[in-house]
C-alpha cells in the first residue's frame, strides 16, 4: 500500500500532475490532478476507456455527450469510453480526475478522429513506431480545424 499527498500543482502553475499512478505501483490507473484558470478550455475529445472528473475547487462548465452543467466543488462527471466531453473554466478550480492509463486523445475533425500523441497527456497511447509526438504547433492546428465551419 502506498500513500501520497494530494494536491494540486502550485498556485502560480496551472496544469496537470499526476498524482498517484505507475511510480505508486498501480498498473492500470492514475489520478490526475489539474489547476485550471478561468477560461481554460479542453475542447471536445473522446478516450477509449473510463474517465471521472470531480471538481475539488472553483466552476467548470463540463460537457458530456449532449449534455452540459456547471460543475462545483464536490460536483462529479462520469465519462464513458467513446463519449465527447470538453470543459471551460469558470472560475479558477482545481480538477481530480481518475483514468486509466492508455485511453488515447482523439479530437473530432472534418468528421474523423484525429488522435494526438503527448507526453502531457499520460492517458494518452505513445506514437505509433516510426512517427513522433503531436507537437504544440500541430496540436493548435487541430483545435483550429476543430473549430472551422465546416
Amino acid at each position: 500500500m502506498t500513500f501520497v499527498s494530494f494536491g494540486p500543482p502550485p498556485k502560480n502553475r496551472p496544469g496537470f500532475a499526476v498524482v498517484a499512478g505507475r511510480h505508486n505501483g498501480l498498473r492500470d490507473l492514475m489520478v490526475i490532478v489539474a489547476r485550471l484558470l478561468p477560461g481554460d478550455v479542453g475542447p471536445l475529445h473522446v478516450h477509449d476507456g473510463d474517465e471521472v472528473l470531480r471538481v475539488v475547487k472553483g466552476e467548470v462548465q463540463v460537457r458530456v455527450g449532449e449534455e452540459t452543467r456547471r460543475l462545483e466543488k464536490d460536483d462529479v462527471a462520469v465519462v464513458g469510453p467513446g463519449v465527447p466531453h470538453g470543459f471551460r473554466v469558470v472560475e479558477e478550480s482545481v480538477v481530480e480526475t481518475v483514468t486509466a492509463y492508455g485511453i488515447g486523445h482523439y479530437y473530432r475533425v472534418d468528421g474523423e478522429l484525429v488522435e494526438v500523441f503527448r507526453r502531457d497527456m499520460p492517458w494518452g497511447h505513445p506514437p505509433p513506431e516510426g512517427t513522433d509526438w503531436t507537437s504544440d504547433q500541430q496540436l493548435q492546428e487541430i483545435v483550429e480545424r476543430m473549430r472551422r465551419p465546416l
